[in-house]
């Protein structure tokens, strides 16, 4: 619940293309931590893979910054540089609670032959649904977002479509099948696309974000051969 809150909180701040590329530093904490967990062995060419695809994150950052000095509106200056400084934290929050999740799922689960993969889910949704509820509550009696039904077509829409569902099914799935660092490297794919996607929405990218993608993705041919 924390890496998907921290990780969509952050969307309300940056584009997709940046907050993807930001996120995609949860390689790195996670070749750190499976090191500590003993999951996996450590090889020269994952390292330079991990710092192949770290390479990306400051390219991501200085778009953000450069973005902002080019306002001409001193308010709307301020306003930007604030709500970058707002998005880069919660999308690094994000990578780290990610990097924790896989690895504490491979410690603990270590083959996907010893888990019922639609349970797990269930009980993941039954707890979030337990012990999340109150939190709705308070962000509804502070004014911070109110307590209701979607108001659009489109969120209704979003909401029954299965993607988030289907894709943390998929990712736990790969994870058991080979290594976390693979898997985690694995979702640089959806750098490209983000990308693509802020084009059709008419979002402006940077030439270092599209420089940023292609060292992600460098970086998970590496590991793949």
């Amino acid at each position: 619940f924390a890496a998907n809150w921290t990780l969509n909180a952050s969307l309300d701040y940056t584009s997709a293309a940046s907050a993807t590329i930001l996120s995609s530093t949860s390689e790195f904490f996670t070749l750190r931590l499976r090191r500590i967990f003993r999951v996996e062995t450590l090889t020269l060419a994952k390292i330079g893979a991990v710092s192949t695809s770290f390479v990306g994150v400051p390219l991501a950052a200085l778009s953000d910054s450069s973005q902002t000095s080019s306002e001409s509106d001193n308010l709307v200056s301020t306003s930007t540089s604030i709500r970058h400084a707002l998005a880069d934290p919660l999308t690094l929050f994000s990578a780290v609670f990610y990097a924790l999740y896989v690895i504490l799922l491979k410690v603990r689960i270590r083959s996907e032959t010893r888990i019922d993969m639609k349970m797990f889910f269930g009980f993941v949704g039954l707890f979030n649904i337990i012990l999340c509820w109150p939190i709705g509550v308070i962000l509804h009696l502070t004014g911070v977002e109110r307590f209701e039904l979607p108001t659009s077509e489109r969120a209704l829409s979003a909401l029954l479509m299965a993607i988030t569902w289907s894709s943390d099914y998929l990712y736990v799935l790969a994870m058991l099948k080979t290594t976390p660092l693979v898997v985690t490297i694995g979702l640089s794919l959806t750098i490209p696309l983000t990308v693509l996607g802020d084009f059709f929405l008419n979002n402006p990218v940077q030439s270092p974000v599209l420089a940023g993608a292609l060292l992600v993705l460098m970086s998970f041919v590496v590991v793949g051969v």
